[in-house]
């Protein structure tokens, strides 16, 4: 564990010392992934699904607000949309309009949820997003889970409905549209989806921020189990074709991964808490305070010290810590009880200034 917190601070560290270009080369690579993804699933128009075009467009990205991606993404669907018809490129400008004008109003700052819901659905672990968005978000991240839930669940439609109905030699476009509408909102399965995603980000929520300890470890495995047993009540109760032993798995997987964003974003040493009391005029203040795990600081305070220990093998830096300001209390109250004799040094006080003084005088007046 002391390397990992090593490793974590020094990333920390380095993050924090070139952040502006971490920061572009991240939006980048996921702009990258955002479109190529798209243009797999969705080669419609070949213009697109091109290498210096996906270039151009993740570049823009890189030093663009997050939410560019969003929208550069919407714009790419599309425009494929309307490559494979015109009727469906009017229903997928309809919604996309509708979703996004609820994005920008209620959880703009939420651009990754939008973007990583369908990457998390793809993987088989929807819920590693409403679970980090719980972590650290709040409820309003609940809005860019639902898009991001219709936005995988929309594009699966238009190849498994909007497609084969293309390549009719016979074009019904009120039919078209009708299926494809009738499809993306009649399918029973995004429902049960949204509704436990929508809840697990409420949950996590409320109980990561109670004080209680290890409050962001009770979040992740309650919202793991509410996600299967919403995922499963909602799927019996819609009649939804939901496989239970993916979603359990799947979930399983995202609580892993939520541990570790735990590990980077939080990480508190509950060990160490302190309770604070005060009051002023109006109110009384109770405070619980829980230091954060650190090693760097930990060590420097040991090597700025006069006094050393040696390491001990088979214990962590916390225990040697801990055995470190035991033996410092007992020399110091050592030292209090046995105070150091030192050599006695004579004073202001031992000196008789009058008997000096009277004794100038008498030398002043023998002398001639």
């Amino acid at each position: 564990m002391t390397e990992l917190l090593e490793l974590k601070e020094k990333l920390q560290i380095l993050y924090g010392r070139y952040s502006f270009y971490a920061n572009a080369i991240l939006k980048f690579l996921l702009a990258v992934f955002v479109f190529t993804s798209i243009n797999r699933n969705l080669d419609y128009l070949k213009v697109l699904n091109n290498f210096f075009v996906i270039l151009i467009l993740a570049l823009l990205c890189s030093i663009l607000p997050m939410y560019m991606i969003v929208i550069f993404g919407g714009i790419i669907i599309t425009l494929h949309t309307f490559a494979l018809g015109i009727e469906v490129g009017g229903v997928t400008l309809l919604l996309f309009a509708l979703m996004y004008l609820l994005y920008f109003r209620f959880s703009s700052k939420d651009a990754l949820a939008i973007v990583m819901t369908p990457a998390a659905f793809s993987l088989g672990m929807p819920c590693m997003i409403p679970l980090g968005c719980g972590l650290l978000r709040g409820p309003g991240s609940a809005i860019s889970v639902c898009i991001g839930t219709i936005t995988y669940y929309y594009i699966r439609m238009v190849r498994e409905i909007a497609e084969p109905l293309k390549k009719l030699e016979e074009q019904d476009i009120p039919g078209n549209i009708q299926a494809l509408i009738g499809g993306v909102f009649h399918n029973k399965a995004m429902y049960v989806f949204i509704i436990a995603g929508t809840a697990v980000v409420v949950i996590v929520y409320a109980i990561r921020r109670t004080s209680v300890d290890f409050a962001w470890y009770l979040a992740i495995g309650t919202g793991c189990l509410c996600y299967i047993i919403i995922a499963m009540c909602a799927a019996i109760l819609l009649k939804a074709e939901v496989s239970i032993p993916v979603v359990f798995i799947g979930t399983i997987g995202a609580g892993l991964c939520a541990l570790i964003l735990e590990f980077f974003a939080y990480h508190a040493d509950y060990r160490r808490s302190e309770f604070l009391e005060y009051q002023d005029d109006t109110y009384y203040y109770y405070v619980k305070a829980v230091p954060k795990k650190s090693v760097m600081k930990r060590r420097s305070s040991l090597k700025n010290s006069n006094l050393s220990i040696p390491d001990m093998p088979g214990k962590d830096l916390d225990s040697q810590s801990e055995d470190f300001e035991r033996f410092d209390e007992q020399e110091l109250s050592e030292k209090s009880a046995y105070p150091e004799e030192t050599d006695a040094q004579p004073g202001f006080s031992d000196i008789d200034f009058e008997e000096k003084l009277e004794k100038i005088l008498e030398d002043i007046e023998k002398a001639p």
